[in-house]
């Protein structure tokens, strides 16, 4: 009777599934899975700085460094794949970008 159950559970499963349903093929997967990273360094970042005690900061950093270097794993395999393109930036632009950050800092000081 179980086994008759689980096979009636899979049929309208399938049944729904082909109702407009989509399947999601690798890139599908390993895309959402490089967002949910994006979301989790997101959150251990905000954690991490607004945290008030010192154990809970270094256990956000320490979770906020290991899902970076996740998340870039998984945007290497997707660029290796073919699924996340990049243009490499020009040495001008990367210039402009380390001075308008070391303008930012000493703006604060």
């Amino acid at each position: 009777m179980a086994n008759n159950n689980s096979n009636n559970m899979n049929n309208t499963w399938n049944a729904a599934a082909g109702q407009g349903a989509q399947q999601w093929n690798d890139q599908d997967m390993i895309g959402d899975l490089l967002a949910q990273e994006k979301q989790l360094i997101s959150a251990y970042s905000t954690n991490m700085v607004e945290g008030s005690q010192h154990p809970l900061r270094t256990l956000m950093a320490q979770h906020l460094d290991q899902t970076s270097h996740d998340h870039f794993g998984i945007f290497q395999q997707m660029q290796q794949r073919g699924w996340y393109q990049t243009q490499p930036a020009e040495e001008n632009a990367i210039n402009a970008a380390r001075q308008r950050e070391t303008d930012q800092r000493n703006q604060m000081m």
